[in-house]
């Protein structure tokens, strides 16, 4: 226990110390608020200048980190750029805002366009098989306000110790010393553990143009080492520009809530608006008068007499809060626990970025553009200061809000993946409750498929052909094949279904909506579940009745499965209203047609050549599969993704999926005794 009151002792004087801190630069007189012009001035480095909104790792003080994009080095003349929002990277962890993204051979300010080489072709000590881990260069990194230009696309290069049975494009090998590798290039981004385990992959840029052969590239290390363009989207607000245009430099002082230019910083003064406005600030002796000094010790002094009022009660609590914290993970991670889990210690931690509901009200001007309306709350559509759209949904208050929040922030908020929608941050404030997404410009897949949707879908002006919907059937695979089996937990998400797979302005799918989503351990093949969760139609047999098996991932491979059902025939599985009785229940008059041969049927009113037709075989086979009763008989999601890449023509039709003489939740036209 004195170990204990000890520690504390050192914690809480800690605290003290850093309240002295904070008053002792309030008592601190400052005879120039404002920097210095040569302090903000455009840094030269190499052929490039660096001025806002980049900042140049030498001078920190001119606009504040949140503001600026991106960071940028400059040593012996080579100018590195590091990635980092001003938006986030203000509380991130330096070795995340700092990592390079490589070396500045280009900068535009009028095009917006940044040049870069990856440094790790100009170093061949840098290992091949290290560049999969994102250990140096990560696509990834390219996030907004940074895309990638349109004369560029994404490929992968794989680095292989044998022959793969694969038509992938032959290359010459990116290591510095690879003689006795076989390399191969692939449109896109692609993991080695969906080709083979022996591969090495590397995610690299090359250009978009279609008459571009990587094969006759006889050094491609030395070709890539070109660079390619990068562009940003950052709009500077004209105060700014007016006061550039002057001669001058923008300064927007330290509060990161305010977006107004605070002051033009001009060679021999500082100005209100620009350099000839004839406004000249006065930045003379500042806060120095007697009266404001003896104002500012007596309330470092007040401030000091609460500190010290409270350390008793201090060492008293923080051993018990440290316990309750404790029991609050345990109560959240077992879901027999019947202790409730507090909200703010949960979120004590490296969690994403956490917004006021001031600026959530203000990034969604007052929530005046509404999205949609999901099972927990209202979604709203936001915009940040750098012009980055936002998907916000604010909970409603209800019986399971708060772990719905919970799970939500604690699964998609730790990982990230392309194809899992990107959770940007949270607000928890008194009983407000947000979620702050990226936003998905082509809203969610249930529009496209099923005939109730938008007008326009249904006129065909946004028809997807049967290459998109193999696209996004591949894209779901993956994204929850990275939940099941490359996680650092096993993430179940209970709840995969058409409304809940979001497309971007690509059409590139992306999982959402992880509140119903279940945690478990590695080396844990099922989970317990309280209460059945998910939507009917789409939930697994063994998730309503424990006889038929445990709940595992194979209950998502399910509800995947059913989804790729509903793509194919373009209809809800269930239909009351179809035009015969025996496609009422769709997945099951499919089977018969798949059994038959007669994929050309499968949807009804539409003319296939023979490459769709292939594509609705894959598809229908692979959902037939998913689907099957028994969770043992259902295929891991890694082993979906092989079966959609591969030739269908090796993989058998599978086994009627429905038991017989059982009545389930998913097929309402059986006749017999419930389970």
């Amino acid at each position: 226990m004195e170990i204990l009151l000890v520690l504390d002792s050192m914690n809480s004087l800690h605290f003290i110390h850093i309240y002295i801190l904070l008053i002792s630069s309030l008592l601190v007189t400052n005879s120039h608020p404002y920097p210095s012009y040569q302090d903000c001035s455009p840094v030269n480095c190499g052929n490039s200048i660096i001025k806002f909104p980049f900042q140049i790792d030498v001078s920190p003080q001119c606009y504040g980190d949140y503001r600026n994009i991106a960071s940028v080095s400059c040593h012996n003349n080579d100018t590195t750029l590091f990635c980092g929002s001003y938006e986030d990277s203000y509380f991130c962890p330096p070795e995340i805002c700092l990592k390079v993204l490589g070396g500045i051979t280009q900068l535009s300010y009028n095009t917006r366009t940044i040049r870069i080489a990856p440094q790790w072709l100009f170093n061949c000590s840098i290992s091949i098989d290290k560049l999969q881990y994102g250990e140096y260069f990560d696509l990834n990194d390219f996030l907004s306000p940074f895309n990638l230009s349109d004369k560029y696309t994404v490929g992968t290069v794989l680095t292989c110790e044998k022959q793969i049975p694969f038509t992938y494009k032959r290359v010459r090998c990116l290591g510095c010393e690879e003689e006795n590798k076989l390399c191969f290039f692939v449109n896109g981004r692609m993991r080695v553990s969906y080709v083979d385990g022996t591969c090495n992959s590397t995610y690299v840029v090359v250009p978009a143009d279609k008459n571009f052969n990587i094969s006759a590239e006889r050094n491609l290390r030395q070709f890539l080492q070109r660079g390619f363009e990068v562009t940003w989207n950052y709009n500077i607000s004209k105060p700014c520009k007016s006061c550039e245009a002057s001669g001058g430099l923008c300064y927007f002082g330290p509060d990161e809530m305010d977006d107004e230019m605070d002051a033009c910083i001009c060679r021999n003064n500082v100005h209100k608006y620009n350099c000839s406005d004839g406004e000249p600030k006065n930045v003379k002796n500042k806060g120095t008068t007697v009266l404001k000094t003896v104002a500012k010790l007596v309330f470092g002094i007040s401030i000091m007499a609460l500190m010290f009022s409270v350390i008793i009660y201090r060492l008293i609590n923080e051993r018990t809060k440290r316990l309750r914290e404790e029991e609050d993970m345990r109560a959240y991670m077992d879901s027999t626990d019947p202790r409730p889990a507090s909200m703010e210690n949960f979120l004590h931690g490296g969690m994403p970025t956490r917004y006021s509901y001031a600026q959530i009200k203000k990034y969604t001007n007052n929530f005046a553009e509404r999205l949609g309306k999901g099972g927990f709350g209202a979604v709203y559509k936001g915009k940040l200061p750098t012009g980055c759209l936002l998907a916000v949904k604010i909970i409603e208050k209800s019986k399971h809000s708060q772990k719905q929040f919970m799970n939500e922030v604690a699964t998609v908020g730790t990982i990230h993946h392309i194809h899992l929608v990107r959770l940007l941050g949270f607000c928890l404030e008194g009983s407000k409750r947000a979620l702050v997404y990226e936003y998905m410009a082509n809203g969610s897949l249930e529009k496209y498929i099923h005939e109730e949707g938008d007008g326009d879908l249904r006129d065909g002006k946004h028809t997807m052909d049967w290459k998109q919907l193999y696209s996004i059937a591949m894209g779901t695979a993956r994204g929850i094949a990275y939940l099941h089996e490359e996680c650092r937990s096993r993430i179940i998400h209970c709840d995969i279904k058409p409304h809940n797979i979001l497309l971007d302005a690509n059409f590139s799918p992306k999982v959402a909506d992880f509140g119903l989503a279940k945690l478990a351990d590695r080396d844990e093949s099922h989970v317990s579940l309280t209460a059945a969760r998910g939507t009917p139609g789409y939930v697994a047999p063994e998730v309503w009745s424990r006889n038929v098996g445990p709940v595992s991932d194979r209950s998502d491979v399910y509800s995947y499965g059913m989804l790729v059902m509903e793509m194919v025939g373009k209809r809800k599985n269930l239909d009351l209203q179809a035009s015969k009785s025996s496609q009422v229940y769709y997945p099951k008059w499919a089977y018969k047609q798949v059994e038959m041969g007669e994929f050309g049927r499968l949807r009804e009113g539409n003319i296939m050549d023979e490459e769709d037709e292939n594509i609705v075989k894959k598809l229908s086979v692979v959902g037939l599969w998913c689907i099957q009763y028994k969770p043992c008989d259902r295929p891991p999601m890694s082993k979906v993704i092989q079966l959609l890449e591969g030739n269908i023509e090796s993989c058998c039709v599978p086994p009627f999926p429905f038991p017989v003489n059982t009545v389930t939740q998913s097929d309402p036209t059986s006749s017999s005794s419930s389970i």
